[in-house]
């Protein structure tokens, strides 16, 4: 698949460390096995005040068994068997596997991306590129650009998606023709 196929090219041909992060311990477990030359966590991007949620059937709760993942919550953690999720901040688990810089940080989550930037320490890892998939929108638009405008990072002009995907399709054309420069030589001859 082209995805495969963008993660090979961005580990081998670039020598770029895919660092992973999923909150949901099912997901999470798919992952590792899917990305084994990774570096995987299970953990969520959370509040200040917690330092770990409680994840059950696709929910995630608070210490005070506030459903924080769906709007209109009926129901409360201790209502279903649930596993404890911990609390982490990107810089910090970068910095444990050595990491000071990164070329590219991409987030992406369906919940509070606003607590993903605050988990970030600008002083400890610096950071060439943020892709974030956000809707202008979203609540936390404003605050994550006026953020990130704070660190001295302006918004591109250029439509990163439409750039990658373009990026891809090269280096699938260069793969094809790596592959088939001998074939083709062998019927000119």
């Amino acid at each position: 698949s082209t995805s495969s196929i963008s993660r090979k090219t961005q580990q081998y041909a670039m020598k770029w460390k895919a660092v992973l992060f999923e909150a949901n311990p099912d997901v999470y477990s798919e992952l590792k096995n899917s990305r084994p030359q990774a570096s995987t966590f299970n953990g969520a991007f959370c509040n200040n005040t917690d330092k770990q949620l409680t994840y059950s059937q696709g929910a995630f709760f608070t210490s005070d068994s506030k459903d924080i993942s769906s709007v209109n919550a009926t129901r409360s953690a201790k209502e279903m068997s649930a596993v404890t999720v911990s609390c982490l901040s990107i810089s910090t688990e970068l910095s444990k596997l050595n990491i000071r810089h990164a070329d590219v940080i991409y987030i992406s989550v369906s919940g509070n991306a606003f607590a993903v930037l605050n988990s970030f320490d600008f002083t400890q890892i610096s950071v060439s590129i943020w892709v974030l998939d956000l809707d202008p929108l979203d609540d936390y638009y404003e605050p994550i650009s006026a953020k990130l405008t704070d660190y001295g990072y302006v918004k591109a002009e250029w439509d990163i998606k439409r750039w990658y995907a373009a990026f891809c399709r090269f280096v699938i054309f260069l793969l094809l023709v790596i592959l088939l420069a001998p074939f083709l030589c062998d019927l000119v001859e």
